[in-house]
């Protein structure tokens, strides 16, 4: 069994990777091509967890048993990657950052208004007091959250 530690060490690493990955790719816009940037970004992305899932599966991966799988996530994860960029490019990195973290709220919309998930009233409570959350964060900014090309860009 993994010690705690190691657990609680992953997970911190985890948040700050997701920190800090609108404040870096934000500012790697600045020098970099959106496209070319993220190209790299997917090519770095999958060697690595091609290593790691070489080294921690001990030949259990059956990749061709998972194809249509794996290209259908792949697909959809390449389309997030690029238009995660290239809104970056269009707007603050704390912006993106805001929008993103509403994505449970619009997911528990989803499943609503779809009828595949019935909402808690616990559940609402959570929708709601998230949005009033935003709108305090984005009303606190003094108009300056914006959906179009950042001042000075």
């Amino acid at each position: 069994m993994t010690p705690r530690w190691i657990v609680e060490l992953a997970l911190a690493i985890t948040v700050a990777v997701w920190a800090g990955n609108y404040i870096i790719v934000k500012a790697a816009l600045a020098t970099w091509n959106p496209m070319a940037f993220n190209a790299c970004r997917c090519i770095l992305a999958a060697a690595l967890m091609y290593a790691v899932i070489r080294v921690t599966s001990a030949g259990a991966w059956r990749p061709r048993r998972q194809l249509a799988s794996l290209t259908l996530l792949g697909g959809w994860n390449a389309a997030y990657q690029i238009l995660f960029v290239l809104a970056l490019e269009r707007t603050t990195a704390s912006n993106a950052a805001l929008i993103l973290a509403t994505m449970p709220v619009w997911v528990g919309l989803w499943g609503q208004v779809s009828r595949s998930e019935r909402l808690s009233p616990k559940q609402w409570l959570g929708i709601a007091s998230s949005l009033v959350g935003v709108a305090l964060v984005a009303g606190g900014s003094r108009g300056r959250v914006r959906f179009g090309r950042p001042a000075g860009a």
